[in-house]
């Protein structure tokens, strides 16, 4: 974790548990490995605080702010133990059409791809094939995720029903 990057709710940043970890190491495993053994994320612990942080001087709608979370370290440490096992199955549960998951791939490569095809219909002269295309507010796609849908997707790619509620 970037050492300063981020503060927890607790307002100690990562660098607070690096500096101390002799002293806080039996303390943040003990919570970690309970957590992957019931599988029960208390409340408290999960707690976030939200920060905006302003993108422009024309703060008239929530796209103007750039959100920043503030979470407990904790939290981030069984996080990142939960996404380095599910790195090790996301080739087999993403097409790889699905550019933004493809390592050293970028949302913006999807842009570039957009604007030839625009480009290539614009000048289409000659040919009985009619083409057609549709632009679509990435954006707002993005934006949020429906957590019920992201539940049933799991579970009937064959993920345990307690990895899932971990997730969840």
């Amino acid at each position: 974790m970037t050492p300063l990057k981020s503060l927890g709710p607790n307002s100690f940043p990562p660098t607070f548990y690096q500096r101390y970890w002799d002293l806080v190491e039996v303390d943040i495993c003990k919570f970690v490995q309970e957590f992957f053994i019931s599988g029960i994320m208390l409340r408290n612990y999960n707690a976030t605080m939200l920060c905006l942080i302003p993108k422009t001087d024309q703060l008239e709608t929530v796209d103007n702010f750039r959100p920043i979370s503030f979470c407990n370290v904790a939290i981030k440490i069984a996080t990142k133990v939960i996404v380095s096992h599910l790195k090790d199955v996301l080739d087999a549960v993403i097409s790889p059409t699905q550019s933004t998951f493809v390592p050293e791939r970028r949302i913006l490569d999807n842009i570039l791809l957009a604007h030839e095809a625009f480009h290539y219909i614009k000048n289409k002269k000659k040919g009985k094939k009619k083409l057609i295309a549709f632009k679509l507010d990435m954006k707002k796609a993005y934006d949020q995720l429906e957590w019920n849908f992201i539940e049933k997707v799991l579970l009937q790619l064959g993920f345990y029903v307690k990895w899932v509620n971990m997730i969840m």
